[in-house]
């Protein structure tokens, strides 16, 4: 979820796709249940996900492959339905049609994961191997990381691919403590997939940010400056100055992908593709330029960051500014971007260079402000 020699991270995030009345709101409880089952071998499968697209309403199913969850939601939504090893099912589900209840019955079918070349990890010192090498790649290794823990590490359970494919999978959200930028964070891991032979992979959740009190007032100034450290440069710090259009009052350059010749992310005026992908995320039309911005750009980029290059005695030109790249999934892309800098669509986007050194012990909250 690399290219070069970096390694490459991508949050997922499901789209909505239909269009939803933002003003309906109602009190009624609707219950969703259904049963998911093998489509080959039609044997319940336990441990499936079954919940509402983008948010984290939903649960797991039980031994008979059973699932049970109530909402309150009165508009269009999708279902996704997912299981390590199976291919992700999505159902549209119209909870204004005044109904009480939906059933599913759902079939998965194996995807191209082999399962025979799955090892499940059950073997302790296996399982200590596996959690040091997502550890590794879900906290970081930056300075910050060596202040950052997982405190219920149990949770998380781990199979391998035959390929040397580390997949993750947590019973219930990650809880890290961070006492490099002062957060507790509860951590609901969607997704987790890394090929540790060529260190690229992918991960998907969703956070919670919890203050931790300061020990002292030098631990209080030293998680402020810490954050301020974070946010420099970061993907977070690169969107927001976007959307302010403050890229090179805040030391940041767009150029070429393995060059230094400008080049150009496009905004966008409101038009009926920008409309579109508004209302697929249930933004009001008149919130657009004010909290949400569209650009677009139809190539790889690099993002340099810091001060510009100077010139040596030997008239050679250097250039030590951070070096991180974009890279769009489809063709044409254009993508929304809130104040706050964070992308509506981060999985259209993947990134390379610096930019995929940010991990659990450097992130930030949506609210951040520095």
């Amino acid at each position: 979820m690399v290219y070069l020699n970096f390694m490459k991270f991508t949050f997922f995030i499901c789209l909505m796709v239909t269009f939803v009345d933002i003003h309906a709101v109602s009190a009624q409880t609707i219950k969703v249940e259904g049963v998911v089952i093998d489509e080959e071998t039609r044997v319940p499968i336990q441990g499936a996900n079954a919940y509402i697209t983008g948010t984290t309403t939903g649960s797991s199913t039980n031994s008979d492959g059973e699932f049970l969850f109530e909402t309150n939601l009165k508009s269009e939504e999708e279902l996704t339905v997912s299981f390590l090893g199976y291919d992700t099912q999505t159902f549209p589900i119209n909870f204004n049609v005044g109904r009480s209840e939906f059933r599913f019955k759902i079939e998965l079918h194996k995807n191209e994961i082999e399962l025979n070349d799955i090892v499940i990890i059950t073997d302790n010192s296996l399982w200590l191997k596996s959690y040091e090498d997502f550890k590794r790649e879900f906290i970081g290794t930056n300075r910050f990381a060596q202040k950052t823990k997982i405190l219920n590490r149990w949770v998380v359970n781990f199979t391998k691919g035959s390929g040397g494919e580390l997949y993750a999978v947590a019973s219930e959200p990650i809880v890290v403590e961070n006492r490099a930028l002062g957060y507790r964070i509860e951590i609901d891991m969607k997704d987790f997939s890394w090929r540790l032979n060529s260190g690229t992979g992918h991960f998907y959740f969703e956070t919670d940010f919890q203050d931790l009190e300061p020990k002292s007032e030098f631990e209080y100034e030293s998680w402020q400056k810490n954050r301020q450290d974070a946010y420099n440069g970061s993907r977070k710090h690169f969107f927001k100055s976007l959307f302010n259009d403050e890229l090179s009052r805040n030391q940041f350059e767009v150029v070429e992908q393995g060059s230094n010749k400008r080049a150009m992310i496009h905004p966008h005026n409101r038009n009926p593709n920008v409309i579109r992908l508004l209302s697929r995320h249930r933004i009001p039309i008149h919130k657009y330029n004010e909290d949400v911005k569209a650009f677009s750009f139809n190539g790889p980029v690099d993002i340099l960051f810091g001060q510009g290059p100077f010139k040596a005695s030997n008239a050679r030109q250097f250039d030590s500014r951070l070096r991180a790249g974009l890279r769009p999934q489809i063709n044409n892309l254009i993508f929304l971007v809130n104040k706050d800098g964070m992308l509506f669509d981060p999985q259209h986007i993947s990134v390379e260079g610096y930019f995929v050194g940010e991990r659990i012990a450097n992130m930030l909250p949506e609210s951040y402000q520095p």
